[in-house]
């Protein structure tokens, strides 16, 4: 039921809320060069363009974003390191056995989940 209290039928439902990234503060971001933020394929034609075999990339974020983009760095040939503040990777999504078969998969192709 919307708010306006009309009912809508449907026969499947996606929900696609958004988000937007958390930011690194100024004070460090400004400093660094090569931090990028992915949330549309702008922003990921950008890291594309910037990304060369051989060469070490951070990924913060344990999320499906996060993942996606470690593995695609990685069959890219990058180095990745992939970190999460959570206590696990897909903390707010997957039970803790699901998170675990990820980690495994994703360490089983070269990237360090820490």
């Amino acid at each position: 039921m919307l708010s306006s209290g009309d009912e809508v039928d449907y026969d499947k439902l996606s929900l696609t809320t958004g988000a937007a990234p958390i930011r690194l503060p100024e004070v460090i971001s400004n400093s660094l060069q090569g931090v990028f933020y992915i949330r549309d394929l702008a922003d990921a034609d950008a890291i594309a363009r910037a990304m060369m075999p051989g060469e070490n990339v951070l990924v913060v974020g344990g999320g499906y974003i996060g993942l996606e983009g470690a593995a695609v760095a990685n069959k890219l040939g990058l180095k990745v390191t992939l970190v999460e503040a959570g206590a696990r990777i897909l903390n707010r999504f997957a039970t803790n056995e699901t998170a675990d078969y990820f980690r495994a998969l994703h360490k089983s192709h070269g990237v360090d989940p820490r």
